[in-house]
C-alpha cells in the first residue's frame, strides 16, 4: 500500500494512452493493437472558474493524485 493508501505502483492518465500502451507492451511482451470505441464527439468542455474551485475544494485528494502524475 502507498503512503495514500492506494494498492497500485503505476499511475497513468486515462488521456496519456500512447504511454500506458508503452507499459504494457513492455512489462507483457506483447504487441497492442487498440481500437477506439464508444468515444464522445469533440467538444469544447471548460468549467467555470467557480465550478473548478468548488470541485477542488470537494474532491482535493483526487486532484492532488491526479496532479502527482507525470
Amino acid at each position: 500500500s502507498q503512503p495514500n493508501g492506494t494498492g497500485i505502483s503505476h499511475y497513468f492518465r486515462y488521456e496519456d494512452q500512447p504511454r500506458l500502451q508503452a507499459f504494457l507492451k513492455e512489462r507483457l511482451n506483447v504487441d497492442l493493437t487498440l481500437s477506439r470505441e464508444n468515444v464522445s464527439p469533440q467538444m469544447q468542455l471548460d468549467l467555470s472558474p467557480d465550478v473548478e474551485t468548488r470541485f477542488r475544494r470537494k474532491f482535493g485528494d483526487e486532484f492532488a493524485l491526479y496532479d502527482s502524475i507525470n
